[in-house]
């Protein structure tokens, strides 16, 4: 019997889990929260700093992609997973490695060089927007940019648009 992995949201944020946490982890009622990032999951300071915004009855797991990729099918169906990833490529290699995301919030990707601003808090460069929409045409992610917790939110995105460009 193949186990029912229960993620009930996944979204890629740059600054990772931070004091918005509290609220969306309480709005999608998940009790386990993967902080999927090679960086923090070795990072104790980074951590500690990320394990303050959720509440001590939520499970809290730092995993590098590797990790995730491999021990995603270890859940349980009664985890209500939320998985928190720091970056487009880090995404792409989940959704390409087998973990089963549908949907992709994408919360906050900062300005720098090479990227283009798509609202005030999503800027991709050229090769990230490559990656989504590789991850829409061959594995069927749907992405969106609504706020998870609040109403602090630019417009919605036309991502099918954005991403048919470079389909």
């Amino acid at each position: 019997m193949e186990n029912k992995i229960n993620i009930v949201a996944s979204r890629i944020d740059q600054r990772l889990l931070h004091g918005q946490a509290t609220m969306f982890v309480k709005k999608l009622n998940a009790n386990l929260v993967i902080v999927c990032n090679d960086a923090a999951a070795t990072d104790k300071i980074q951590q500690n700093l990320m394990k303050v915004c959720i509440s001590s009855d939520i499970g809290l797991r730092f995993f590098t992609v590797r990790q995730t990729i491999d021990l995603i099918w270890k859940a349980s169906p009664e985890q209500k997973i939320i998985i928190i990833i720091g970056n487009v490529k880090d995404a792409y290699d989940l959704v390409m490695g087998g973990v089963p995301l549908t949907q992709i919030n994408i919360g906050n990707i900062h300005s720098s060089s090479g990227r283009k601003k798509l609202n005030r808090f999503i800027n991709l460069s050229e090769e990230e927007s490559k990656m989504l929409a590789q991850m829409y045409k061959e594995k069927n992610v749907k992405f969106s940019n609504y706020g998870l917790s609040t109403d602090v939110t630019d417009s919605p995105l036309d991502w099918e648009g954005i991403l048919n460009k470079w389909i």
